[in-house]
């Protein structure tokens, strides 16, 4: 059964290869047993020289460990906007 991350995936991954860019993607993958991970995808078309595409070259980078930390820096810095605030109320309040 295909999933919309998986349809993503593809999408995504089809794009890269038929623009030929050089910039890479950041995807949700999911593995067999059905967990997610993320991962940079690097393609490259490989040319001869007569500039014809003889193969391409793709790498993967694992960014799970990354996002994590990205997702919770976010949550800290949300929580320290927050408290920020209700230091700024309680202070407002008692001037």
């Amino acid at each position: 059964m295909a999933h919309a991350a998986d349809a993503d995936a593809l999408a995504r991954i089809t794009t890269e290869f038929e623009s030929g860019s050089h910039s890479g993607a950041e995807i949700l993958y999911r593995r067999k047993d059905g967990s997610e991970f993320w991962a940079a995808l690097f393609i490259s078309p490989v040319r001869d020289k007569n500039d014809e595409v003889v193969q391409y070259f793709a790498s993967f980078v694992d960014l799970t460990e990354h996002k994590e930390k990205q997702a919770r820096s976010q949550m800290l810095i949300e929580e320290l906007n927050h408290r920020v605030k209700n230091t700024l109320a309680t202070v407002q309040s008692i001037v």
